[in-house]
């Protein structure tokens, strides 16, 4: 495959990894990676239930889970392609100015505000605020780390079937018509 194709692949897996990461660890619902569409169809939340999710994100540790989970999706992607290892530090470069928490704190709390209740909010803070709760918290990173490799090793068992599916997608349509 590619070095452009495979790099363009690595770069869509770490963009939709975050909320996916996040959304993992409430079992309460499954919640879609916000986008501009979704964010402005339904009401905005009120500023309490703002509060309770920007609350929750930091009860979650969810800047260094973000970060954690990034590492371990970069380090997977190098792992299953060794020839990315000598551009392994773009990627941090690309994510640090890109993928900034600043950024991704906001639409973290909208996504997390607009799915779920006052209730359920305090409930899930009240949760991850007791000694279980941050024992999940605590080990998520080597849980996600190992998440990552696993799913690396399984992605890579089926590269040969990727690839097909792509380059068939990719390749120019045949002529049938003559």
């Amino acid at each position: 495959m590619p070095l452009g194709i495979r790099v363009a692949f690595a770069l869509a897996l770490v963009s939709a990894v975050a909320p996916a990461v996040l959304s993992a660890q409430t079992d309460t619902t499954r919640m879609a990676a916000p986008n501009s569409a979704s964010m402005n169809a339904t009401p905005s939340p009120s500023a309490t239930r703002l509060a309770l999710a920007d609350t929750l994100l930091v009860v979650l540790h969810s800047e260094a889970t973000v970060k954690a989970a990034r590492k371990a999706q970069f380090d997977a992607i190098v792992k299953q392609q060794p020839q990315l290892a000598k551009v392994r530090d773009v990627f941090d470069a690309w994510a640090d100015k890109y993928l900034t928490w600043a950024d991704t704190r906001p639409l973290l709390a909208q996504l997390y505000a607009r799915t779920f209740t006052d209730d359920d909010l305090r409930a899930v803070i009240a949760f991850y605020r007791t000694p279980a709760g941050q024992n999940l918290v605590a080990k998520q990173p080597e849980i996600l780390q190992q998440a990552a490799a696993f799913g690396a090793e399984l992605a890579a068992k089926h590269q040969p079937e990727l690839q097909a599916m792509l380059l068939s997608r990719l390749a120019p349509a045949s002529d049938t018509t003559r």
